[in-house]
C-alpha cells in the first residue's frame, strides 16, 4: 500500500470503536499533495458529520483546517502560546516563534507560510 492508503487504513481502524476524539500525529507527513488533500477532506468530513473532536499535530500551517478552532504551539517541549487559531497563526506570532520574518497568508480555506523576501535562506543556517 502507498503511504496515503496506509494513512486511510489507520484512520478507518481508529474509527471502529466510534471515538469521541481522534488524535492524529503528523498524518500529512510523507504524503503527496493529492493524498494529503484527500486526508484533510476526510478529517474535515469526520469532524463535521460524526461530530468527532480532532487533535491534529502538524509542522505545516497549510494543514491547519477551518475546523480547528483552537491552536497550541510548543517550543522546547513546553507550551509557547495557545488560544483561538485565528489569533495564534499570524505573521507576528510565527515570526517571533521562529525568530525570522515569516509571512502568513490566509483565505477561508487555508493558511500559507512563506519567508519574507528580506530573509535570506543562508540566514537560517
Amino acid at each position: 500500500m502507498s503511504k496515503g492508503e496506509r494513512q486511510s487504513v489507520m484512520i478507518a481502524r481508529a474509527l471502529i470503536s466510534n471515538p469521541e476524539i481522534l488524535i492524529l500525529d503528523e498524518p500529512g507527513n510523507g504524503l503527496d499533495v493529492l493524498a494529503r488533500e484527500r486526508m484533510l477532506e476526510t478529517v474535515t468530513r469526520l469532524s463535521k458529520e460524526r461530530n468527532i473532536t480532532v487533535l491534529y499535530v502538524t509542522h505545516y500551517v497549510e494543514e491547519i483546517l477551518p475546523i480547528f478552532e483552537n491552536a497550541l504551539m510548543l517550543k522546547e517541549g513546553r507550551i509557547d502560546i495557545m488560544g483561538k487559531t485565528r489569533e495564534i497563526i499570524t505573521t507576528e506570532h510565527l515570526s517571533e516563534y521562529f525568530s525570522h520574518d515569516i509571512e502568513i497568508l490566509r483565505n477561508e480555506e487555508c493558511y500559507v507560510a512563506k519567508l519574507k523576501t528580506e530573509t535570506k535562506i543562508t540566514e537560517l543556517f
